[in-house]
């Protein structure tokens, strides 16, 4: 309960600009909005959440292969209604389909050694972006990964 709004109703009170009965009812409902936390941030934190989980899905093709490509544009295209998941997704896809592309060349250049050191940097890169990605998501930003070529229009920061 706002301790500030609490004691100006009293100092009301106390002054009779309002009366008992009124004090009363702006306090029961002082008390009930801080017992239930508004839908709207609630429904922030979900988009939020969703949005964490969207990036860090990527990861889930180190455990069964093409999951990590599959499961992020399912997750997109599950809540692509709501505009910020929907920045989200085009900004993971994006991401993998520009990766999918690095990495072939990558490995069209392994028999010249620089194959292998784009490679590993690519590899760097996808991790680090992801979780950058994941904590931006946390807050409610959508990110552009950099290097990411813009197949989807993403308006993300």
């Amino acid at each position: 309960m706002d301790i500030e709004r609490l004691e100006k109703l009293q100092d009301l009170r106390d002054k009779g600009i309002i009366t008992e009965e009124e004090f009363q009812a702006e306090r029961a409902k002082a008390i009930q909005a801080n017992a239930q936390p508004s839908t709207a941030s609630e429904d922030a934190d979900k988009d939020n959440n969703f949005g964490v989980i969207l990036h860090l899905s990527q990861f889930a093709g180190w455990v069964v292969p093409l999951l990590g490509f599959l499961l992020p544009i399912i997750l997109w295209q599950s809540r692509k209604d709501n505009p910020l998941i929907d920045e989200q997704g085009r900004a993971v896809t994006n991401w993998l389909l520009s990766s999918i592309i690095y990495f072939a060349v990558s490995f069209v250049l392994t028999p010249f050694i620089i194959g292998f050191f784009m490679l590993f940097a690519l590899v760097l890169c996808n991790i680090i972006f992801v979780v950058i990605g994941a904590v931006k998501a946390g807050s409610g930003v959508a990110w552009k990964y950099p290097l990411s070529i813009p197949f989807f229009n993403v308006k993300a920061v």
